[in-house]
């Protein structure tokens, strides 16, 4: 991945990378009727992250954020069946229903997965400092932050820092589920 990088633990797709198979759906497919298809598996160094996934309560609302204003690449959504793995990794009681999607970017499908729980109530973190952050470059930063401010999330107010490396611009927004995530912007 070259622009998403994880900074903390975060729970992982609930699909087996051994398996590299993944569930293609057309929107309103199920799983029952979608096609298996074999998930292209590039030489990657070891350990590998292959993508967070974050459980959200609306998908559209926030496709409007990673899709739409972050930029990151469209995917089919598909709905998880009763039997989907998801259920105990990530604790779902089994009342509760799921829609996912996994975005891509320039260079590599999947590297951010969206799982969208219903039914249920999602927990929202209850105090600070948060557990886990995903953090993602980004280019046209205070466009992008502008589009995010207009929104009403909880942000921080931008910084330029000096890197060993380079300079960038950051910053901080909490999505309307609660998941941190930090942008930045390499300015030189």
């Amino acid at each position: 991945m070259k622009h998403l990088i994880l900074a903390s633990a975060l729970c992982l797709s609930a699909l087996s990378l051994s398996a590299c198979v993944a569930t293609v759906n057309a929107p309103g497919v199920t799983s029952a009727t979608a096609q298996t298809v074999p998930v292209k598996q590039t030489d990657f160094a070891y350990p590998h992250v292959k993508r967070p996934n974050l459980l959200v309560a609306d998908l559209e609302r926030s496709l409007v954020i990673y899709r739409d204003i972050l930029g990151f690449e469209d995917a089919p959504i598909g709905t998880s069946g009763l039997d989907s793995y998801s259920y105990p990794v990530f604790n779902i009681p089994r009342e509760a229903r799921m829609r996912y999607t996994y975005l891509g970017e320039p260079g590599e499908d999947r590297v951010l997965g969206l799982t969208e729980v219903s039914n249920v109530d999602l927990p929202r973190p209850a105090d600070r400092p948060y557990m886990s952050t995903v953090v993602i470059g980004i280019t046209g930063f205070d466009a992008i932050y502008e589009k995010l401010a207009a929104l009403g999330l909880d942000m921080t107010e931008p910084k330029v820092s000096g890197g060993t490396e380079f300079t960038f611009k950051e910053g901080r927004f909490v999505d309307p589920d609660g998941h941190m995530i930090v942008i930045y912007e390499v300015l030189d």
